[in-house]
């Protein structure tokens, strides 16, 4: 007879859960529990850092501390001529934190050390610099750009793992492929406004694609 295992089971563990039917009920009950755990994760943080553009979630900062954009700069990779020439803390966090990785898949109940992470990176003098470490400090005590920045970087993080197929909740990549249509939407729309400034007229093909998806 073949034992016919659930989907998902951890690979290596048939002779165990063969011999040992206590040790099958444990590990199969802790990674159904652990999935269930990452995608409410995903969902929490999707309801938490909902926001079309990044300048929703940090429309303003307080004196003295770190713009969205420069901690956007810092999230990203630094490219120069296609190639990169810094990588961005992302970038890091997924190779030196693979653990909190099922494969491509993100294991959201790491949220928490994943933002542990970005703060330790941004306060990295050998990685930032002293003087951008130094204001990325009193940033991070200021406890309004604290939450703004929690947000943008989940949302930052959400968005790099929709791209890449690499979330586990239906409901997430849902949300975040809405988001990406409107963003799209956006963009062709300041096209088609662009051109109706500069020549006073659009291209009749261009507006009823714009209507299509906006219905």
């Amino acid at each position: 007879m073949k034992l016919i295992l659930p989907p998902h089971f951890p690979p290596g563990r048939t002779d165990d859960t063969l011999l040992d039917a206590e040790s099958f009920i444990e590990a199969y009950t802790k990674m159904t529990i652990e999935n269930e755990l990452d995608i409410a994760n995903e969902i929490f943080l999707v309801g938490e850092c909902n926001a079309i553009h990044y300048s929703d979630l940090m429309p303003t900062v307080p004196e003295m501390t770190s713009s969205k954009s420069r901690l956007l700069a810092w999230l990203n990779d630094h490219t120069r001529h296609d190639k990169v020439v810094r990588k961005g803390i992302v970038t890091l966090y997924k190779k030196d934190r693979h653990l909190h990785f099922d494969g491509t898949d993100w294991r959201a109940r790491y949220f928490c050390e994943y933002i542990e992470y970005v703060g330790k990176k941004l306060l990295d003098v050998d990685y930032v610099g002293k003087e951008r470490a130094m204001e990325f400090a009193y940033s991070l005590r200021d406890g309004e750009w604290l939450n703004m920045m929690l947000s943008v970087c989940g949302l930052y993080l959400l968005n790099d793992l929709h791209q890449r197929n690499a979330l586990k909740s239906a409901i997430a990549r849902a949300f975040l492929n809405a988001v990406s249509l409107v963003r799209e939407f956006e963009k062709d729309l300041g096209l088609i406004l662009g051109r109706v400034g500069k020549t006073h007229y659009a291209p009749e093909e261009m507006c009823k694609d714009i209507g299509r998806r906006a219905h």
